[in-house]
């Protein structure tokens, strides 16, 4: 047993016994046990000697020799592992804590779980002695004649349900009882005991205060920060395990007196002080190791940037759990169960004086049950919310904190013991300049075969992690990862070899390269649809009475039931209807006796007779019937009702022993030899279908079986809310194997032409109803439904002539690399020794199936690359050259000019045609954006306070007159962005700021342009803000980095020239650019000789 029923005693407990805790405070050990291993030099090593064939010296034979040996490693070398145990250490210190912090939400959360329960079991229990006593009420007033057996019987019941509930949530507990004592490492039967008491703490904190405590000391952040800075450090000894490490010895030699005593020295022991250092000259597996490091420290890094986001969100959705648990609870104890107990009150007062009815007591009583539990629960939830708040805060970090102070202390405090030799040092300079990292690297690299550089101008280097990187030093290091660099090599020469890509054999092998021939042809688009199947409406008889009368017999009275045409259905009796048979009767008679009349009586006569019988016609006798009735034979008081149709019974809507009015139905007969399929086109596929396509489709049904059907109609509106319109199929259903209701998924195939047009000639020469199109014959005529004339299915546009239609030009869709805003295919140059490739820009038109047409870019007969163009991609990125997602190339610069200089292809830009005056204004705008850049690029914070608020001034006085539409949106978010909230106090926070102005002149620039006397350019630095990455604008191409100053001055690449525009031409001139001229690739046209438009 728990010593008492306290939470705390519960999460002693817990943590005490748990195996998670333990098996994390073992680990903890463990790390720590690290240290004293890794800070100790190495074992020292005793060599022990003896001459089997003595060794005759001057003065005397050498007999054995007895050497002693210590390894000294490179400096900084144990203190680096020491500390890079000293960070796994602490790491799995702050995991052993978030460890005991799950398990004490976890014992939190169950022994809420268990009292909620408890208090469901007390509360019903209550409720159920509650209505016991209304039961007795019930019983006296039944005894006295007040009341009555059923609600007596309706208590009894109620009191049978509330028992049924209080024996299942007792059947819950042992379910609960076992999952906490799980959590105490405990039997899962062990007693948990009676009167567990909980707090009930409300937060008053902000999900925001929330959130930047959870980030600032949650112990899961923590142990991935250490690990982070672990593998820093990591780096750090990686590198210097490329350095060579100094062994000192010394060595005693024991000699023999020499053989003439009289020798000077003669038997004397020399004594021989040695010094040795490793060679580290295989320097791959060094260099390997120092990307390893990097590669182990960024995964760590972005760990770190996904469990911070992870946590963010799951503090604000705690905190919702709680803050609306909240809610609930005060709702309910603030309002509705007083007021229940209020309404309870009310009813059993009413009920004993008669003034109320038993049901409304019994339904206030279950009222105030579901209320009570419902708060017991809101408690519980409430409960369960904070300890998960707790858990990713750390509610028990300032204990936790206290406790490793002492570690912290000595981590940072202690170090391995000072290596004072003189000699050593000496040693180790000496060894430092044998073992640098060689700054050479061989030249048949696995990456000359996919990378490239130009011939002319100079050698460039790059680095094999990060290929942007393009320098001319050969002695540099990436800026990124600090890696050695590799010089770049092309095989590519003469005219073009600045866009193409040579590959040898090897390298076509390894790539898989495949092409294939682009072509015309008219390819098949495939739409998928889905919808169900209904009725062909068409084909539906509604049957109803066409007069006043009651069905005697009914003889289809059941739905489903299958009728032929003519087939009775109903047998109905109506006064109306034998007095019009009188009528007739009667008028037959008068038409008889005027025959010897005047002709104006047999006229008058003969009309009656005829209206007599068109009313009973109307009544829906057939000509038959009404013959006998003139005859006199038609003796029954009853007319039956006949189908018009054959078909199924779909809907009865009368019964024997119905009254009708006149319209009144009595059945719906469908015929369901043939159906509609109802299905939802989207917008985007409506230009792919045409009435008169075929269509396919399937039904769960009849699986792997495929039904066919026609389009027959296509909803000319679209539908407001789901974006859709509907397509109806006409189908053929002679085998009644669908029905109407089931559901179905659908294709319709379709050839296209180069302009788009869908062909279809499944209708050619056939004749169509134009009012019901599901009617189709092969001959002129009439149509089944209303009697129009058929016409030809070509008046309709429903046959698409494909004698007349261009074919289009088509390419595999394996072919094209997508960029979001362009399409890139790959080209096999002819006529080259070796195989030559290019990237083409090209417009495309639409999707057929696994095929695309293409508008422009290609011509007939070029071959294209269907597989491997990916990676020609990736190679042409790596030399350099205009890529898929770099499309100006890469070229070289000096210091940390990656990008080098720009390419000119791509610096011109579609711009929005604004008033002159605006874009005159946006140049004090730029100017003031460009010296807060300056500024900051020379750590002049003042500078660039100054330059800020200038930049407040120059955008208040920007002229927006004229400025309308989407170009007024863009420059008011673009100024709130470059408005300052308020001054930077620190080159931090200025640098922060700084961010937000770029992102806002970047948006200015790629949406208006500049009206500088200069070209200005945009540079990117993938490792300001922790290897966020930043963007900014400055003047000129050498790199003047604002976010690091003149600790990184030079760390960035030009990744754009933005050319100034003429103000004189800004409000007419014509901006549409060639595409082409974007990536720096050559189009089909101008391959042919002529000029691309």
């Amino acid at each position: 047993m728990v010593v008492d029923s306290t939470p705390e005693s519960f999460v002693r407990y817990a943590l005490y016994h748990s195996p998670m805790v333990e098996r994390a405070y073992q680990q903890w050990r463990a790390a720590s046990e690290r240290l004293p291993q890794v800070r100790s030099l190495p074992d020292p090593r005793l060599n022990i000697g003896f001459f089997l064939d003595e060794v005759e010296t001057r003065v005397g034979p050498q007999q054995a020799k007895v050497g002693f040996q210590q390894t000294f490693p490179w400096i900084g070398k144990l203190q680096d592992r020491e500390d890079a145990a000293a960070r796994g250490a602490l790491a799995a210190w702050y995991q052993y804590q978030s460890i005991q912090l799950i398990v004490v939400e976890q014992v939190i959360i169950a022994l809420r779980d268990l009292v909620y329960l408890d208090e469901a079991i007390r509360i019903t229990k209550e409720n159920y002695a509650l209505l016991g006593s209304f039961e007795e009420v019930v019983r006296a007033r039944y005894r006295v004649g007040a009341g009555s057996h059923p609600e007596l019987i309706r208590v009894q019941v109620e009191l049978g349900q509330i028992e049924d509930r209080v024996l299942g949530l007792e059947a819950l507990r042992p379910s609960y009882v076992a999952n906490l004592n799980a959590l105490l490492n405990r039997p899962p039967e062990e007693d948990i005991g009676e009167g567990i008491s909980l707090t009930n703490s409300v937060i008053s904190e902000s999900a925001q205060q929330i959130s930047q405590s959870a980030h600032e000391w949650s112990p899961v952040l923590q142990s991935i920060a250490q690990r982070v800075e672990q593998e820093r450090i990591g780096t750090k000894l990686a590198q210097k395990d490329g350095y060579p490490d100094l062994t000192v010895g010394i060595e005693y030699i024991v000699t023999d007196d020499a053989a003439n005593p009289s020798i000077a020295e003669s038997g004397d022991d020399p004594i021989m002080l040695t010094f040795g250092i490793n060679l580290p000259i295989w320097r791959e597996k060094y260099d390997a190791g120092v990307r390893e490091s990097i590669a182990k420290r960024l995964s760590m890094s972005r760990e770190l940037d996904s469990s911070t986001n992870q946590l963010t969100a799951t503090v604000y959705k705690a905190w919702f759990e709680h803050t609306d648990a909240d809610r609930r609870v005060r709702l309910y104890e603030d309002s509705l169960i007083p007021k229940a107990q209020e309404s309870l009150s009310a009813s059993l007062g009413g009920f004993r004086t008669g003034d109320s009815e038993f049901l409304d007591l019994l339904d206030t009583q279950r009222t105030l049950l579901e209320f009570s539990i419902s708060a017991e629960r809101a408690r519980a939830d409430r409960g369960k919310a904070l300890a998960t708040l707790n858990r990713l805060v750390g509610a028990a970090m300032s204990s936790l904190r206290a406790r490793i102070s002492p570690v912290l202390n000595w981590v940072w405090t202690h170090t391995s013991a000072a290596i004072a030799l003189v000699l050593i040092v000496v040693a180790l300079l000496v060894g430092y300049n044998i073992g640098s990292p060689n700054t050479t690297v061989d030249s048949k690299s696995d990456h000359s075969e996919l990378a490239g550089s130009e011939e002319s101008g100079p050698q460039m280097y790059t680095c094999s992690m990060h290929p942007s990187v393009r320098l001319t030093d050969p002695n540099a290091k990436c800026p990124i990862c600090f890696m050695d660099l590799i010089p770049v090599k092309d095989s590519a020469s003469g005219d073009g070899a600045e866009i193409q890509l040579v590959l040898s054999e090897s390298a076509m092998s390894m790539s898989q390269i495949e092409t294939t021939e682009v072509g015309r042809f008219f390819p098949s688009t495939e739409n998928r649809l889905f919808g169900k199947l209904a009725y062909d409406e068409t084909s539906v008889a509604r049957i109803s009475a066409y007069f006043p009368g009651r069905i005697e017999r009914l003889f289809v009275n059941y739905i489903g039931v299958s009728v032929q045409e003519g087939d009775h259905l109903a047998e109905l009796y109506s006064p109306d209807l034998l007095s019009s048979f009188e009528e007739l009767v009667q008028a037959k008679k008068s038409a008889e006796n005027a025959s010897g009349g005047s002709s104006f009586l047999r006229e008058t006569a003969n009309q009656t007779l005829q209206a007599s019988r068109d009313k009973l016609r109307l009544f829906g006798l057939t000509a038959e019937q009404i013959e006998q009735v003139e005859r006199g034979d038609f003796d029954s008081d009853e007319l039956t009702v006949y189908s018009p149709i054959g078909g199924v019974v779909t809907h009865l809507a009368a019964r024997e022993g119905d009254y009708l009015d006149t319209g009144d139905p009595i059945a719906t007969v469908s015929d369901l030899s043939r159906l509609w399929l109802d299905l939802e086109a989207y917008e985007s596929q409506l230009s792919m279908l045409r009435w008169g396509l075929p269509v396919t489709f399937t039904v769960e049904a009849h699986p792997g079986e495929i039904f066919e059907g026609q389009v027959s109609f296509i909803e000319p509106i679209v539908d407001e809310q789901t974006r859709t319109a509907a397509v109806r199929v006409a189908v053929d259903n002679s085998e009644l194997r669908l029905k109407p209701g089931m559901f179905a998924t659908a294709m319709v195939r379709a050839k296209v032409a180069a302009d788009g047009a869908v062909l279809s000639d499944e209708l050619a020469g056939k004749w169509v109803s134009p009012m019901h199109p599901t009617i189709v014959k092969d001959e002129p005529g009439n149509c089944d439904v209303c009697g129009m004339d058929l016409v030809t299915a070509e008046s309709l546009g429903a046959v698409g002539d494909s004698s007349k239609a261009e074919m289009p030009m088509v390419i595999p869709r394996s072919a094209v690399l997508f960029t979001g805003t362009r399409s890139v295919v790959y080209v096999q140059v002819p006529d080259k020794e070796q195989p030559t490739y290019e990237g083409r820009i090209v417009d495309l038109g639409l999707r057929a199936g696994e095929f695309y047409t293409v508008r422009d870019g290609l011509k007939v007969g070029d071959q294209i690359v269907v597989n491997g163009a990916f990676r020609i991609d990736s190679a042409m990125q790596i030399s350099a050259k205009p890529s898929m997602m770099m499309p100006s190339g890469g070229g070289g610069g000096g210091g940390h000019n990656h990008g080098g200089s720009p390419s000119s292809m791509g610096s011109m830009e579609m711009k929005d045609s604004v008033p002159g005056g605006f874009v005159e204004d946006l140049d004090s705008v730029y100017t003031a954006y460009l010296d807060a850049q300056e500024r900051l690029a020379d750590d002049d914070l003042s500078g660039y306070l100054d330059a800020a608020m200038q930049l407040d001034r120059s955008v208040e006085s920007v002229r927006v007159v004229g400025l309308v539409g989407e170009s007024l949106g863009t420059w008011r978010r673009v100024a709130s962005k470059l408005s300052q909230e308020s001054p930077a106090t620190t080159m931090d926070a200025a640098r922060l700021n700084f961010e937000r102005m770029s992102e806002a002149i970047m948006e200015l620039q790629d949406r208006f342009g500049n009206a500088a006397d200069e070209t200005i350019y945009t540079a990117y630095c993938p490792m300001a803000f922790d290897f966020k990455g930043a963007k900014w604008i400055q003047r000129g191409q050498e790199i003047n980095n604002p976010y690091f100053g003149s600790e990184m001055l030079r760390c960035g690449d030009i990744e754009k020239a933005h050319e100034p525009l003429g103000l004189q031409d800004h409000d007419s001139m014509d901006m549409n650019i060639d595409p082409e001229m974007e990536m720096g690739m050559p189009n089909a046209a101008e391959h042919e000789g002529h000029d691309h438009d």
